[in-house]
């Protein structure tokens, strides 16, 4: 991520925040889950990646996928 300063700059982000939070453990889980959903399914990762689609329906999405047990922290981030 060297060569993406914002994303290092998202990423440090969240890293303080869960750790301030006590959260590590459960931010990286859920964050692993989002990758292997995106990962595995092509579908899901262009209508992610789709700008054309409110950025509200994405959340949604991920929410309904993940059945809400992700983090407000992670939810907020992916937002």
């Amino acid at each position: 991520m060297a060569d993406a300063p914002i994303a290092t700059r998202y990423a440090q982000a969240l890293f303080d925040a869960a750790k301030a939070d006590g959260g590590l453990p459960e931010t990286l889980e859920h964050l692993s889950l989002i990758g292997t959903l995106l990962r595995e399914h092509a579908t899901l990762r262009q209508f992610l990646l789709n700008p054309d689609v409110d950025p509200d329906d994405k959340v949604g999405l991920l929410d309904w996928l993940l059945k809400g047990s992700w983090s407000e922290l992670v939810r907020s981030f992916v937002h």
